[in-house]
């Protein structure tokens, strides 16, 4: 982009010498510019390769100033252009043509560029006039009153809300208390030079296995995610201890190791204390940290860390590095210890997971099991809640049947189950329903086989040779139903047989009459 831009730019200065493209000035201007802009960038971003961050911090301040000021001189040159006076035939400069930017399409005439910006600015020769003779006579003056007044304001001090300064004399703290927030004064520079601390701003640095982590990678106990892991000591679990030595019974010296991602917030609680004290404070306590975080990892067995309370270690470490910081002076206050991660090493991390993987295990049986528990019991009767009345009643039932119980507590109780099995919306209530059908059915059915029986008794009572033709008849036409009927015809002659032949299921094959008729014999 700088390289494109730098091209382009040029090029489009080199057009703005034609009368008629003098208003491509501006558009030059903002190419030389964006080219400049982007070769810092590239600049920064090569930094950034080699850890080298802070430009990449300080850029886009830098580039907002930029643009602040870019704006302030085309609002000045907005304002200036309705009082300035103009020649006839003078193409006129629009707002946006920066003569900031307009310097960076021709360095070479950098002194140039500038006496012509003054003089078109102000519409005449302003270099030869007695204001600008003036200038260059008081210049040295004007230096020394600037240098004068960079002085005068070494004397001030402004401490900002979350701030507080010291105040030293060549050297030594000229003043026992520090500075808080706002304006002060002091002697000039170098008589007097202020520090400002941000007392209010919390640091942190990091204990245990890995001083930096991963960016973008998930802590677990199975993968790599810090640097080179530097593992800790704790105690082993009893179970693990090892006999030996001098007697039986005693135990032999042993260690657990494990793994520690731990965390400690803290800030500046008295500021004289924290830069008259130790040459490196923030160095010393991180040691002590580091040798309270170590004693508390002995204090306990491996077991216990990677427990439960393993939340309780960053209370403990908290006040006792907190106490160490007192009786060194450090003038910190420690506000948090947190630990991150607590794991064993990654090779044996493995053994702990097949455990928890154990515990899953059972929690998600016990689950599924409860889930189809309620899916059998919503199922059985519409809703869980009311499956589990039901069975309420129905034990009920059962402990007053088994204590003999009376016959009207029993039906009450009965009728009691009863109404909840018809208030049911499940399984149940449909299997219920069902039996009664099937129970009404079948009783209609065999009460309707009976009245038949009946019935048919009195015709073949009445009627006994036309009840049992009519049977035998129903019988036959029932057996008949579907088969195929042969006719066999006796001698008689005046048998008349009316019967419909059509077989509607079969076709018949076609016939090849010369392969059935009798050949005729050749005549001789």
């Amino acid at each position: 982009m700088a390289f494109v831009d730098f091209l382009v730019g040029r090029y489009v200065a080199g057009m703005t010498r034609v009368k008629e493209w003098e208003l491509l000035r501006g558009a030059a201007g903002f190419l030389m510019g964006t080219a400049l802009v982007s070769t810092v960038l590239c600049g920064v971003l090569g930094a950034v390769n080699f850890d080298a961050y802070a430009p990449l911090h300080y850029l886009p301040h830098a580039l907002c100033a930029v643009e602040i000021l870019l704006g302030a001189e085309v609002l000045l040159n907005l304002v200036l252009n309705f009082y300035r006076p103009r020649k006839t035939g003078e193409t006129p400069r629009p707002a946006f043509d920066s003569r900031v930017l307009g310097l960076l399409t021709s360095p070479e005439s950098l002194g140039k560029a500038l006496q012509e910006a003054l003089n078109y600015q102000f519409g005449f020769e302003v270099t030869r006039s007695w204001f600008w003779r003036l200038l260059n006579r008081w210049a040295a003056p004007l230096f020394a009153v600037g240098v004068l007044s960079l002085f005068a304001v070494s004397c001030l001090v402004l401490v900002e809300p979350q701030q507080q300064a010291l105040v030293l004399r060549f050297g030594a703290l000229s003043r026992p208390e520090p500075l808080g927030p706002g304006l002060h004064f002091k002697w000039p520079w170098p008589v007097e030079t202020a520090s400002a601390w941000d007392v209010q701003r919390v640091r942190q640095f990091a204990l245990g296995s890995h001083e930096h982590l991963k960016e973008g990678e998930t802590v677990l106990w199975t993968n790599e995610h810090g640097d080179s892991e530097q593992l800790l000591m704790a105690a082993p679990p009893p179970s693990l201890a090892e006999t030996g030595g001098a007697g039986a019974g005693q135990r032999a010296p042993s260690i657990s190791l494990m793994a520690a991602e731990v965390y400690v917030n803290y800030r500046i609680r008295d500021l004289v204390a924290f830069a008259r004290g130790e040459s490196e404070p923030e160095a010393l306590l991180k040691d002590l940290a580091e040798r309270e975080l170590t004693r508390n990892l002995l204090a306990e067995d491996v077991d216990v860390w990677l427990g439960a309370r393993h939340v309780e270690l960053g209370q403990r470490l908290r006040e006792r590095i907190q106490a160490e910081a007192d009786r060194r002076k450090l003038g910190v206050e420690v506000l948090f210890v947190g630990t991150a991660g607590l794991h064993p090493p990654r090779d044996v991390a493995e053994a702990f997971h097949t455990v928890v993987r154990g515990y899953q295990e059972a929690a998600t049986a016990r689950e599924r099991a409860l889930k189809d528990e309620i899916a059998k019991l919503a199922r059985a009767a519409g809703t869980p809640d009311h499956a589990r009345r039901i069975l309420e009643q129905i034990e009920r039932y059962d402990y007053l049947k088994a204590n003999n119980a009376e016959p009207k507590v029993l039906a009450r109780q009965e009728a009691q189950i009863e109404e909840l099995l018809q208030q049911a919306g499940g399984e149940a209530a449909r299997l219920i329903a069902e039996a009664r059908a099937f129970r009404h059915e079948s009783e209609n059915a065999e009460r309707a086989k009976a009245e038949r029986f009946t019935q048919e008794l009195q015709a073949y009572r009445r009627a006994p040779e036309l009840y049992r033709a009519r049977r035998y008849l129903e019988v036959l036409a029932e057996g008949l139903k579907n088969r195929r009927k042969i006719v066999v015809v006796s001698g008689r002659k005046d048998l008349t047989v009316r019967i419909d032949l059509k077989d509607e299921g079969r076709e018949l094959a076609p016939i090849d009459l010369e392969s059935v008729l009798p050949k005729e014999s050749p005549k001789p």
